[in-house]
């Protein structure tokens, strides 16, 4: 699949993209595709837990684990 230019214009429209990067590729969604864009503020380090995870954190009253 061809990737898709952010700024080019289809049939007069422009679209709008959410753009991210992970880890060092970047990668983009068109904003209609998007339902919420938050971010934690703190990682609770939980003992015992393998490497890779960091620790938890609260999203709106659930726990969510956070990996590296």
């Amino acid at each position: 699949m061809k990737p898709m230019d952010p700024h080019s214009k289809a049939a007069g429209q422009i679209s709008q993209w959410v753009i991210f990067k992970l880890g060092s590729e970047e990668y983009g969604v068109p904003a209609t595709q998007v339902q919420e864009i938050s971010r934690y503020s703190s990682v609770t380090h939980v003992p015992k837990m393998p490497k890779f995870i960091k620790g938890v954190f609260n999203l709106r009253g659930k726990i969510v684990l956070s990996w590296t």
